[in-house]
């Protein structure tokens, strides 16, 4: 009996690559820009992305001893990565920092704790994804790291400046890479 399948060669291989590239070149940027870089100490790894343009601050995902991580950031030249943990601030000697161009990283604002297709994970915690966001403090309107996760409707951080310093916010206007 004479089988009538069989694999016929492919008549557009060129577009078949094509639409391959295509697809990956194409693909949301929190897809292609997760780098994360082990660091400690003063300075910074090589295309460390700054969230602000007055002050140096770059996202950091901080191990926890439990495997788990958390989202915070490092500000300036200072050796520590901050984060909020148990709803106060803390530090963290060792850390990783997101390397990126500020054209792979979109930041998208969230909208009811919906978070995007496709966001930049930085790991679990609490047995849920932790993503980095940004929001604005209210106090001197400059941008800052924080953490949220999906359905949790704020970005959760801790202040700069007067009245700010270490304490906890979660604002609701953020938005996720």
């Amino acid at each position: 009996m004479k089988s009538s399948f069989y694999l016929k060669k492919n008549p557009y291989p060129f577009f078949a690559a094509w639409l391959f590239a295509a697809l990956l070149f194409m693909a949301p940027a929190g897809l292609l820009a997760q780098k994360w870089v082990a660091h400690s100490g003063k300075g910074a790894p090589a295309g460390a992305l700054n969230i602000q343009t007055n002050h140096l601050q770059y996202v950091a995902r901080i191990p926890l001893p439990n495997g788990d991580f958390a989202v915070g950031k490092r500000k300036g030249n200072g050796s520590n990565a901050f984060y909020v943990a148990d709803g106060a601030m803390a530090q963290a000697e060792d850390y990783d920092i997101l390397v990126a161009t500020p054209s792979e990283v979109l930041w998208e604002k969230v909208t009811n704790g919906a978070i995007p297709r496709n966001a930049l994970v930085a790991g679990r915690r609490d047995g849920n994804r932790v993503y980095p966001c940004i929001c604005i403090n209210p106090n001197n309107k400059r941008e800052m790291v924080g953490e949220t996760k999906q359905g949790l409707g704020y970005c959760e951080s801790f202040g700069q400046g007067t009245g700010w310093l270490g304490v906890v916010h979660q604002i609701t206007t953020y938005k996720v890479a």
